[in-house]
């Protein structure tokens, strides 16, 4: 491409409309890896900030369609307005942010992690905002802690929920102050202090 051609990407509520009309038609097999390119790719034409997540619906429920901003506060508004747009799809339900998954866990080259291997401890910080940091277990490699957390927290909590909270770098387990809680524990809790602040 010549160095001085400019590249024109169509508006983005022409992209979000574009992106439903093609999942509206698709016939997506649920965890499948053609769906999980598919998805990917016609995602990542809207913004690579955002990403999807897909569950199976069970006992005549329908799938889920999560679209989320991963996170990152910054684009939460993007994603909700991806969501807002979503036509009624036979078969799907359509929802912004990742949603609390009974019993998740992350299996690991170590074993299982859930909510129930993780302390959390709530603060406030001087300036009033609710923040928590999550204690991990010790052999969780730093590097990974911050990302596994937020899967986690997501999945646990809601990613609306830990959006609304400033979530402090992950420490090991064996760091958490003496008498913290799970976070499987304590996630009612964390939910209802947002939910009383709104």
């Amino acid at each position: 491409m010549d160095h001085n051609t400019t590249v024109f990407r169509k508006p983005l509520d022409m992209r979000i409309e574009e992106f439903w009309s093609w999942f509206a038609n698709a016939n997506l097999e649920v965890g499948s890896k053609k769906a999980t390119k598919l998805l990917t790719r016609r995602l990542w034409r809207l913004d690579k900030h955002l990403v999807w997540g897909t569950e199976v619906g069970r006992d005549g429920a329908p799938n889920l369609l999560e679209i989320s901003p991963d996170g990152i506060d910054d684009f939460a508004d993007l994603a909700k307005k991806v969501v807002a747009a979503a036509p009624n799809v036979k078969g799907w339900q359509i929802v912004v942010f990742r949603q609390p998954t009974e019993g998740f866990s992350i299996e690991l080259p170590s074993g299982k992690l859930g909510p129930e291997d993780c302390k959390i401890v709530l603060y406030r910080l001087r300036n009033g905002t609710k923040a928590f940091r999550l204690f991990m277990p010790d052999n969780i490699p730093s590097k990974l802690r911050s990302r596994l957390a937020f899967l986690i927290l997501g999945h646990t909590l809601g990613e609306e929920v830990v959006l609304k909270y400033c979530v402090l770098p992950t420490l090991p387990v064996k760091d958490a102050p003496e008498g913290s809680k799970t976070l499987s524990e304590m996630s009612e809790y964390l939910c209802s202090v947002v939910n009383r602040s709104n």
